[in-house]
C-alpha cells in the first residue's frame, strides 16, 4: 500500500547479514513468501535498493527449483518464492523429503500475509511447516471480514498456544462483545508494528505533497461526460 514494508524489510535483510557475516556458521537464507503476482516487484525491489552485489538473491519458484540442491539454496542470502510454490511442495512432497521444510531459515516474511488467514488451508498447513524462529508477516489488510481472520497470522508468528481460539476466544473476543477494546489492541502492540502515512522518521524529510492534473484521453473525457450529466 505504498508505506515502505518491502523496502524496510530489504533493509532489514541487508542489516541481518552484517552480523551473519562475524557468525558464518549459523547462516541461512531469509526466505521471503508472496503471491505469484509480486515476483516481478520483489526481484525489482532488491536489485533496485539494495547495494551492487550485497544480497544475493535466488528465485524459488516453478518446475526449475527441483533442480536445486540444499547447498545450492544456502549460497544465497534471499530465497524468493510463492505461497503456491511451497504449498504445491508440500503437497507433493512431505516435511521428511523437502529440504526447504529442513532448514531453519535465518527468517521468514510473508508478503500479503493475510493469504493465510484461514487455518484450515493447505497453505496456511505448508507455511507453518517450515522452520524459523523469525517471522514477520506484511499486510495492509490483516481483517478481511472478521476478528477471527487474526487467526492464521497469529499461529504463524506465535507459539501455537497462543493463538489457539479456545484461548482467544474468552480474553479477546468476549472482550471486545463487552465493549473492551483495549485487551484486543492491547494484544495486538505486542504482535504488530503499525504504519501509516502520518508515522514520520526522524531521519527522513518532511513529506512534501505534489499534485498533478492529468488530462484524459478523448475516449475516457466522454465516458467521464456522459457519467457526469
Amino acid at each position: 500500500m505504498g508505506l515502505g514494508k518491502t523496502i524496510q524489510d530489504i533493509s532489514l535483510i541487508g542489516t541481518s547479514k552484517e552480523h551473519l557475516i562475524a557468525n558464518p556458521h549459523h547462516s541461512t537464507p531469509t526466505m521471503i513468501i508472496f503471491p505469484p503476482c509480486l515476483i516481478t516487484n520483489w526481484k525489482s525491489e532488491i536489485s533496485k535498493n539494495a547495494q551492487a552485489g550485497a544480497l544475493k538473491a535466488k528465485l524459488y519458484h516453478g518446475p526449475t527449483c527441483h533442480s536445486l540442491f540444499k547447498a545450492d539454496i544456502l549460497k544465497y542470502d534471499i530465497i524468493i518464492t510463492s505461497y503456491n510454490n511451497i504449498t504445491q511442495e508440500f503437497k507433493q512432497t512431505n516435511t521428511s523429503t523437502s529440504f526447504i521444510f529442513e532448514i531453519n531459515w535465518h527468517c521468514i516474511i510473508l508478503d500479503e500475509a493475510h493469504y493465510i488467514r484461514s487455518q484450515y488451508t493447505a497453505t496456511h498447513c505448508a507455511i507453518n511447516s517450515l522452520l524459523s524462529s523469525r517471522k514477520i508477516c506484511l499486510t495492509g489488510t490483516p481483517i478481511h471480514n472478521i476478528i477471527y481472520d487474526l487467526l492464521g497470522i497469529i499461529s504463524f508468528i506465535t507459539q501455537p498456544q497462543s493463538s489457539d481460539q479456545y484461548n482467544w476466544s474468552p480474553f479477546i473476543l468476549s472482550s471486545i462483545s463487552k465493549g473492551r477494546n483495549d485487551i484486543f489492541h492491547l494484544a495486538l502492540q505486542h504482535l504488530s508494528l503499525c504504519h501509516t502515512k502520518t508515522t514520520h522518521l526522524k531521519s527522513l524529510p518532511t513529506i512534501s505533497p505534489h499534485y498533478e492534473l492529468l488530462p484524459l484521453n478523448p475516449s475516457m473525457q466522454q465516458e467521464y461526460s456522459t457519467l457526469y450529466k
